[in-house]
């Protein structure tokens, strides 16, 4: 599946799969996957642009509806299918249809997804394993991609255990 190599990213970055929907209509979900067919269309009453596609993760697939705003709002410009992206918006569960569909609120792309999601980045370290010169060689290389991202350390030692030490380190993930 094209998806497969994306799986923990996809995992990361998805607050359900697409096979365990919550059962409540309107429930805000987040999904990562890929898009699939796209219909771009125009309402009938003001004639504005807006798009249906087809959505999938690795456990099923879901149409999306971007409703005028969303997609004069610049989401339109995501709408290509194969595109790898995280969905945001709402669930829509018609009581006379078993069908479900999102209406999304938000898109981003899958690259760009740790920017706007991931807010701290934990680096694990052994305290046998901080030999000399690491911790400059790894203050360097952190300090190459800056952002906004937080950094902290958890050092493991044998007797006390784990110990988490914050920095101001902030980088891009």
């Amino acid at each position: 599946h094209p998806l497969a190599r994306f799986q923990s990213e996809l995992n990361l970055f998805s607050t359900h799969r697409l096979d365990r929907l919550p059962e409540s209509s309107n429930a805000i979900v987040r999904l990562a996957g890929m898009i699939g067919n796209v219909r771009r269309l125009v309402t009938k009453a003001r004639k504005e642009p807006y798009a249906r596609c087809r959505f999938e993760d690795l456990h099923g697939e879901v149409d999306l509806v971007i409703f005028p705003k969303a997609y004069a709002g610049g989401l339109s410009q995501h709408l290509k299918p194969a595109e790898m992206m995280v969905v945001s918006g709402r669930l829509n569960r018609r009581p006379d249809e078993s069908a479900v569909e999102i209406i999304v609120e938000d898109m981003v792309p899958l690259a760009d997804a740790r920017e706007k999601y991931v807010s701290e980045m934990l680096v694990r370290m052994s305290h046998p394993g901080l030999q000399d010169g690491l911790l400059e060689e790894l203050r360097q290389t952190l300090a190459r991609f800056p952002g906004r991202c937080r950094v902290c350390f958890e050092i493991h030692s044998s007797p006390s255990g784990p110990v988490v030490v914050e920095t101001d380190v902030r980088v891009n993930p």
